[in-house]
């Protein structure tokens, strides 16, 4: 469903999404919201429209999941915990992962430019939460500052372009 998933089409087929079980526990929420965050990343123009699936599914009540709770607070919960992971994963880390065992220097430059458009895209993913208030302004007055600053001690004056990029990207959303 969320390959067909469109502007066009989002009221129905984000309907479709919400209807198809993914509510039933614990497990197939967690994969929806991975699999949400994953498209998000890779089609940065459409992640104002996954931002609208998730806020319509923080505004569902799951039934079996929230049962006791405020509605969509667990999906919420998975929600903010994989976005926060992925904000909290070192690119370069996820650049060594993804290249491990190969020796192609464009091949591990194209890996290299894919992680990088990826977080690209999880930082306007962030930005399109928090217009949907999905994100609190402290979450994201926690973000903006480490995107800045140096990972370590050691660093703490450098700057990383690549952050800073992404700060840019976050701030215009």
């Amino acid at each position: 469903i969320l390959n067909k998933l469109s502007l066009t089409k989002f009221d129905k087929l984000s309907d479709d999404f919400i209807n198809c079980g993914i509510g039933r526990d614990i497990e197939c929420l967690t994969g929806a919201v991975s699999l949400i965050v994953t498209y998000a990343q890779e089609q940065q123009h459409f992640s104002s429209m996954y931002a609208g699936l998730c806020l319509k599914l923080a505004n569902t009540p799951m039934e079996g999941i929230d049962a006791g709770s405020k509605k969509g607070k667990k999906f919420k919960k998975i929600l903010l915990t994989r976005c926060q992971t992925e904000f909290e994963t070192d690119s370069a880390t996820k650049i060594a992962e993804a290249t491990k065992g190969i020796t192609n220097e464009e091949e591990i430059e194209y890996h290299a430019n894919l992680i990088k458009k990826h977080y690209l895209g999880h930082m306007r993913f962030i930005g399109e939460l928090y217009k949907g208030d999905l994100i609190s302004i402290k979450i994201m007055l926690f973000c903006l500052p480490a995107l800045l600053k140096g990972e370590d001690e050691a660093h703490l004056n450098e700057v990383d372009e690549e952050k800073v990029e992404c700060f840019a990207k976050l701030m215009t959303v």
